[in-house]
């Protein structure tokens, strides 16, 4: 795909409107598995900030698979996690941790987006980085030291379970 083509589709995803007879979310389906060289992501970054469904989480997706992808990526994907807050709860957690691990050399990164979103209440969102720390240089610390966060606090029976697996990770490794 041409970059013309990609910023046409890109203008009609962002203006919800349809284009060769595809709405909105299917044409971010359709480049969705794509794989982009890292000079196409001004072209993409719009759909980083489109807050209507999953958008923004494909574009994420989709930054992370760039071809030697940069600083400038990852600071955009880093960006889109930040706005992907709703009542206090990071959206994209999954997708932004996936994205950052796939470009490589985002452990710092990683590490202080994790370390906000566990002060969270809410399962998902500890597993997610539980899983992410696992991944990363500088992870095995955090989780060390899971006990004391709020997750590792809780004694709900989802909690417990991760917290064995954590303790199964750090004793493998």
């Amino acid at each position: 795909m041409r970059v013309e083509e990609l910023h046409e589709l890109v203008d009609a995803v962002t203006q919800k409107r349809r284009l060769n007879r595809l709405r909105p979310h299917e044409l971010v389906e359709s480049i969705h598995r794509k794989r982009f060289p890292a000079d196409y992501l001004p072209a993409i970054e719009p759909l980083l900030h489109v807050t209507d469904g999953a958008t923004y989480k494909y574009a994420i997706d989709i930054v992370g698979k760039m071809k030697d992808a940069s600083t400038e990526a990852s600071d955009a994907i880093e960006a889109a996690w930040e706005r992907s807050w709703e009542h206090g709860v990071p959206q994209a957690c999954q997708e932004a941790f996936r994205a950052l691990i796939r470009i490589g050399g985002n452990d710092e990164r990683i590490l202080a987006m994790a370390s906000k979103a566990l002060a969270v209440d809410n399962y998902g969102i500890h597993k997610e980085c539980a899983e992410a720390l696992m991944q990363i240089a500088g992870g095995n610390g955090v989780l060390s030291a899971w006990s004391d966060t709020i997750p590792g606090q809780c004694d709900c029976h989802l909690h417990q379970k991760l917290a064995k697996k954590i303790s199964q990770h750090l004793n493998a490794g």
